[in-house]
């Protein structure tokens, strides 16, 4: 009985590091983006440096940014899901997350 509860208490905890791990495109990793962080400490999270891309509504000084993450499920048919982050002034000033409804 004790090494069942070893094994299980060892998977928990493999588990949750893998699922709130840093450095990866998820849910839990978009929660955890503040206010006043900059691009580099979002890119530490997200894995990646993402993409500028244009926005109609921002500000002078405004730029946003945006990680995309798709599956393939298919030829014809991928769910995309992304991220996007507005920086003023260098620091996070609003995000988005963005995924379909199924």
């Amino acid at each position: 009985m004790r090494k069942f509860l070893l094994v299980v208490a060892i998977l928990v905890v493999a588990w949750g590091y893998w699922y709130f791990r840093t450095g990866t495109f998820s849910q839990i990793n978009y929660a955890r983006i503040n206010h006043g962080m900059t691009r580099n400490e979002v890119a530490d999270l997200l894995g990646s440096q993402g993409t500028e891309v244009p926005a109609p509504d921002k500000l002078p000084g405004d730029m946003v940014v945006q990680w995309d993450h798709s599956y393939n499920y298919g030829i014809s048919w991928a769910i995309g899901l992304y991220v996007q982050v507005t920086f003023r002034n260098g620091v996070v000033v609003d995000k988005k997350y963005w995924e379909p409804s199924l």
